[in-house]
């Protein structure tokens, strides 16, 4: 269970059926295991735009891959509208392809959801790192989870490679490993997005 409370719920919107079939637009990496995108510019997304202090949850304790999934499921469900059950179930099968452990402490699962009208994010802080089969086998503690529309295409794999690159940078990792609250990891990633930081 999350020793940190979930955030209050915004109104719900209207979710879509079945889960589609998840497109190729996985992370691959590069020497050293730095992350990237096949395709994806970078660009000058803000990738705080994507974040809320509503989004953002510290000192999460999580057992294992499966719990901190579920966690990132409750808290997009509780800000769009969509069934979590269904955002964990395509998390879980994007999962199943390849792990989303990144490197140097970091998972970004992502995910196509149907119901979304724009790009989502989701933030966590574990309490404890776990293993997540990151490609460099260290444990992970942060989580910075993309949730895109099922017709997001090329937005969300510029988010993803934008999201990649800023977490590589290891000043941002130890502000955000720091960070005293959920507003102050917006404030960081906000300030790291802009054109000017890239």
């Amino acid at each position: 269970m999350a020793s940190a409370q979930l955030p209050e719920p915004h109104p719900p919107r209207r979710g879509l059926g079945s889960p589609p079939t998840i497109p190729n637009t996985t992370l691959r990496t590069i020497e050293g295991g730095q992350p990237m995108v096949r395709g994806a510019a970078v660009s000058s997304l803000n990738v705080g735009d994507l974040l809320s202090p509503g989004s953002v949850a510290l000192r999460i304790a999580a057992s294992d891959k499966r719990r901190v999934l579920s966690v990132v499921a409750e808290i997009a469900a509780r800000n769009s509208g969509v069934k979590a059950a269904l955002i964990f179930d395509l998390l879980m099968q994007r999962e199943t392809t390849n792990s989303t452990g990144v490197g140097h402490g970091v998972a970004i699962p992502h995910a196509p959801v149907p119901g979304l009208t724009r790009m989502r994010g989701v933030f966590l802080r574990l309490s404890t790192p776990l293993e997540f089969e990151a490609v460099d086998d260290r444990p992970v503690d942060l989580v910075f989870a993309l949730l895109a529309p099922v017709d997001g295409g090329s937005e969300h794999l510029r988010a993803l490679s934008r999201v990649a690159r800023l977490m590589r940078d290891p000043e941002l990792r130890r502000q955000l490993r720091s960070a005293p609250s959920s507003a102050a990891v917006v404030a960081l990633l906000a300030q790291e997005a802009r054109p000017s930081a890239a």
